[in-house]
């Protein structure tokens, strides 16, 4: 089931017994965990019908027990287990009786939400058999977010939150961002309390609240290096040398190796492939465009060797003496010339 289904159903009093929150994105699964500790149990009575549980402090049968108890003047309780990946039930092998035939027939007034962090669970195991054959439970799965979807999303999601984002501020939030979503929501509540309603998100919006600098910035230095310039793509580096906290060159490698590798796919592909295949804004193609025209396949091709070896000496695989300003510098060079 999808996420604003669940919403709905929850805020309709639709609500099922057991519920199987999953997957690779958190945000999605913090955020049904908010609904159902809002929505489920009356304030006034959370106190007693309302327990939360860390599966690495509970066990199974533990679980079970709880979800066989009757509420205290109440209709229903809500039982949430965050982090059940580390329960018995996820980590060892083995059958679960208790389980299984408690999902069979729940309690009808128990609402058991079991929250498993970071990844599916394993389908070898007893555990989610038991969970995927029951008519009883609501399976959510939270994937994560493809990158090139992170711009689009920051604009819908700002957009709840009274603000509005352009798409070239949107796609400068994920290129220093990435595709972390709590992180990316984090920053757009902070923004929402500080800002007027209606207020437009833009690179001054963005320097002065998040610190990401409008004119030094990872953006900033892929135009500079597709257009060859030279004085601007020193000068940004310099800058980054001067805060090198928020432009590390672990952070950095990883946007300058996606940058050229899509610079060497417009070489490959023809005009109408391109907004498909390099998966950017539409108005970030012209950049990928002109980048192609100055930098030759073997020329790129070298540079993708230099990332590559760049990175392996900043992650200490090979010994060097160069301080990460120095890699940067000599790689901007060797990119450069």
């Amino acid at each position: 089931m999808d996420f604003k289904t669940i919403v709905k159903d929850i805020k309709a009093g639709q609500i099922a017994p057991v519920y199987l929150l999953q997957g690779d994105e958190p945000f999605y699964i913090q955020a049904l965990l908010e609904v159902f500790e809002e929505n489920i149990i009356e304030e006034s009575q959370r106190d007693f019908n309302q327990s939360l549980f860390y599966g690495s402090e509970v066990s199974t049968d533990q679980v079970v027990n709880q979800a066989k108890t009757y509420p205290m003047m109440g209709e229903k309780q809500l039982i949430i287990i965050k982090e059940m990946q580390e329960m018995d039930l996820v980590k060892r092998a083995g059958d679960y009786p208790s389980f299984t035939k408690y999902l069979e027939s729940p309690m009808p007034s128990t609402v058991l939400v079991l929250a498993h962090m970071h990844k599916l669970m394993d389908k070898r195991r007893a555990g989610w058999k038991a969970l995927s054959k029951s008519k009883h439970v609501v399976v959510f799965e939270s994937a994560k977010i493809k990158d090139f979807e992170v711009p689009r999303w920051i604009e819908k999601y700002s957009s709840t939150k009274g603000l509005k984002v352009d798409p070239e501020t949107a796609y400068l939030l994920s290129e220093y961002l990435g595709n972390n979503l709590s992180k990316i929501a984090n920053e757009m509540d902070k923004l929402s309390v500080s800002l007027p309603k209606d207020s437009v998100v833009d690179a001054e919006v963005v320097q002065k609240y998040i610190g990401i600098s409008k004119d030094y910035n990872i953006f900033e230095l892929q135009k500079a290096l597709g257009n060859k310039d030279i004085v601007k793509a020193n000068r940004i580096i310099n800058y980054f040398a001067a805060n090198p906290k928020d432009n590390s060159v672990h952070m950095l490698l990883p946007m300058l190796y996606s940058f050229f590798t899509k610079v060497l796919m417009v070489h490959y592909c023809g005009p109408a492939e391109l907004g498909s295949k390099l998966r950017v804004p539409r108005q970030a193609i012209p950049e990928y465009r002109a980048a192609a025209s100055k930098f030759s396949i073997p020329k790129i091709q070298r540079i993708i060797g230099y990332l590559r070896d760049t990175d392996r000496i900043a992650k200490g695989t090979e010994y060097s003496s160069f301080s990460e300003e120095s890699l940067m510098r000599e790689l901007i060079f060797k990119i450069l010339h």
